[in-house]
């Protein structure tokens, strides 16, 4: 599931002025995909396969407000996933980004736990714009385990 801060006005400030990356020492992985977005939905490909996946949302649309897990904040809570389909058709009219995804994690990505999650798209000359931002949780962690976890990513912030 996402979770989202509400208050990320702050958040979205502190990273468009950091000259690197804030939780470098936490990088797991880094991935630079091409997407496309059109009336027909969104597309992925991949640079080094060459794979083109059609994005496919579930239907769930559950997004819930969430008070009291962090101090201060409110988290809302995403629960929809993405299915992959592979496909061999891009739409003629879509637009076209170049989008890389850091994830971030105190802990080994195969642990089940907080992964902070930071989408930058490439823009002219190689330059990088923050995209999207928002955390990974499994659905079933327990509250005070993501107010930890969130808590360590924030104060790196300050």
């Amino acid at each position: 599931m996402k979770l989202y801060l509400e208050n990320d006005a702050w958040i979205w400030q502190q990273l468009k002025k950091c000259k690197s990356i804030p939780w470098e020492k936490y990088l797991k992985k880094e991935e630079t995909n091409i997407e496309l977005y059109s009336n027909e939905g969104i597309f992925q490909i991949q640079p080094t396969t060459g794979k083109i996946h059609q994005l496919k949302q579930s239907c769930q649309s559950i997004i819930e407000r969430k008070d009291g897990i962090l101090d201060g904040q409110t988290l809302w809570v995403d629960k929809n996933t993405w299915q992959h389909e592979e496909t061999t058709h891009i739409p003629f009219d879509h637009i076209h980004m170049e989008v890389t995804t850091y994830t971030f994690s105190l802990f080994e990505l195969k642990q089940k736990r907080v992964k902070c999650i930071l989408k930058m798209i490439t823009k002219r000359e190689s330059q990088k714009e923050l995209y999207d931002f928002y955390f990974e949780a499994p659905p079933d962690m327990e509250n005070s385990i993501i107010k930890e976890e969130i808590g360590e990513f924030l104060s790196c912030l300050r």
